[in-house]
């Protein structure tokens, strides 16, 4: 009989979890919300969690305490229901559903989402004690080791760090973040030069060579040696191993930039602000580079365009006219200039405009001053 656990089920949720663009978020939404409307609990938990990974929390909050007060102690709604908490701000509370929803069911990922929340709530020792717990119950969980480790280098437990590092190295030999984990523990001894040095020991391993994260920490650690024209090669490897992380093309962008190569790294810029317009550092550095290489035609053009496509993001008018005059539509509500029926205050050159004269014809003059309701 087929039930929420079928081969369709498993088909549907692959597909979810696969989801990466805009339009596969919005397919995978669509096909959940018709699962959750016949009221099956699963997918209601199941389309809180896609809402909330979608970044809207406070639909996925009030779906989970739907389903918690048809279903109390549900553990899967009671997980969603810290998640949502988490999202928005609320650590003490999402520690209160989560560690209710591990006691229901103490899977992996909820005890990795709790040991976020226990460093929101009380710091790197609160966590890692959380994360020793969680270990008892899952030895072999990669991402756990991996996070242990990265909470005892906060600590300053270098070599505990190595050693759980090295554990989670041996379970998954190819994951690029535990690789990257694993080679912070062992320069994190040593002086930014030295580490540089190590790094470069490690990339010439041909599997090492291939893990984006590795280059760019080598990046950053020759940054911190000072050796910015090293590191934007470092940066360059980094973007070439992984295309599409945007991180390391904005690590590359920025390392041209503080080499004084502002030219080569103004089109990655413009990548940046196309790829995430809500981001005001990218904005705030592309339109300075704008200004100062005298590229503001093609500055505008590339906001005026991200307009065109999503006129809701009137925050970018304000750049446009950093830039200059702006040629386009306008979006209803935008101003681009003084608002309608104003006068405005400058006067063609930018200085003040002056102040008219008064019109004695239009205004009567004034009359003798009343004193007590008499006239003097």
């Amino acid at each position: 009989m087929a039930d929420e656990y079928s081969l369709a089920t498993a088909d549907l949720l692959a597909r979810i979890r696969g989801a990466e663009s805009a339009g596969e978020w919005a397919r995978a939404e669509g096909l959940l919300s018709r699962a959750a409307a016949a009221g099956s609990p699963f997918w209601r938990v199941c389309l809180a969690d896609l809402l909330c990974r979608r970044g809207r929390p406070a639909e996925a909050l009030a779906l989970a305490d739907l389903v918690l007060a048809e279903h109390p102690g549900h553990a899967g709604a009671l997980a969603a229901r810290g998640a949502a908490l988490f999202r928005l701000g609320r650590a003490e509370a999402a520690a209160t559903a989560l560690e209710a929803a591990w006691g229901a069911r103490p899977t992996p990922s909820l005890a990795w989402l709790l040991t976020r929340v226990r460093r929101r709530t009380g710091g790197a020792e609160a966590a890692l004690q959380w994360v020793d717990r969680a270990l008892r119950t899952h030895p072999d969980d990669v991402r756990l080791l991996r996070e242990r480790a990265v909470l005892l280098l906060r600590l300053g437990r270098d070599a505990d760090a190595a050693a759980t590092a090295g554990r989670a190295l041996e379970l998954a030999p190819g994951d690029g973040r535990v690789l990257a984990t694993w080679a912070a523990a062992r320069i994190r001894p040593l002086a930014p030069g030295a580490a540089a040095e190590e790094l470069r020991r490690l990339l010439q391993i041909p599997r090492l060579a291939a893990v984006p994260r590795l280059w760019a920490l080598r990046a950053r650690t020759l940054e911190r040696a000072g050796r910015p024209e090293e590191a934007v090669h470092a940066w360059r490897a980094a973007a070439v191993a992984a295309p599409d992380d945007p991180a390391a093309r904005a690590g590359l962008v920025f390392a041209l930039r503080r080499c004084g190569r502002r030219a080569e790294a103004f089109d990655g810029l413009a990548a940046l602000v196309r790829a995430d317009p809500a981001d005001t550092v990218a904005l705030s550095a592309f339109v300075f580079d704008a200004r100062t290489l005298d590229r503001r035609a093609v500055a505008r053009r590339v906001l005026l365009d991200l307009l065109r496509r999503d006129p809701g993001r009137r925050h970018l008018w304000g750049w446009v006219r950093r830039l200059g005059a702006a040629s386009g539509p306008v979006p209803p509500g935008a101003r681009a200039g003084p608002a309608a029926g104003v006068a405005s205050k400058t006067g063609p050159g930018g200085g003040r405009r002056p102040a008219a004269p008064p019109d004695t014809a239009a205004a009567p003059a004034r009359g003798p001053r009343r004193r007590g309701g008499k006239a003097k």
